[in-house]
């Protein structure tokens, strides 16, 4: 009875492409078109600039 499809977008600020190596806004459009298992998330921008991942250049995180 669980409606939440998995949607994880409350577990970080944050959220990066694995394979992008790119961060950007929860809803941003490049950030909702990346697989699940792709997706690593940060509770901030030094958290994901420290783990090698480049801003987002279109919703600018």
């Amino acid at each position: 009875m669980d409606e939440s499809d998995g949607k994880k977008e409350s577990e970080g600020n944050f959220v990066g492409s694995s394979t992008s190596k790119k961060y950007h806004l929860p809803d941003c459009r490049y950030a909702l078109k990346i697989k699940q298992e792709n997706k690593v998330y940060f509770q901030s921008a030094e958290e994901a600039k420290s783990q090698g991942y480049l801003p987002c250049k279109s919703c600018h995180p």
